[in-house]
């Protein structure tokens, strides 16, 4: 019963804050979407500096 009282209670919250919660959702994703092309870029980098360094 109490782990639907804590459901419900979330529930609760993200109706009545669901403004709040949607930007903070969004402001979630696109730092991970941010932080993984950061990721990606620095794996390309390094591959192409370890490509050119074993061709010289």
């Amino acid at each position: 019963m109490e782990e639907e009282d804590d459901i419900l209670s979330d529930l609760s919250y993200v109706a009545e804050n669901f403004d709040d919660v949607a930007k903070e959702t969004i402001v979630l994703v696109l730092e991970a979407a941010i932080a993984e092309i950061i990721g990606l870029r620095i794996a390309v980098q390094t591959a192409a500096s370890k490509a050119t360094r074993t061709t010289d």
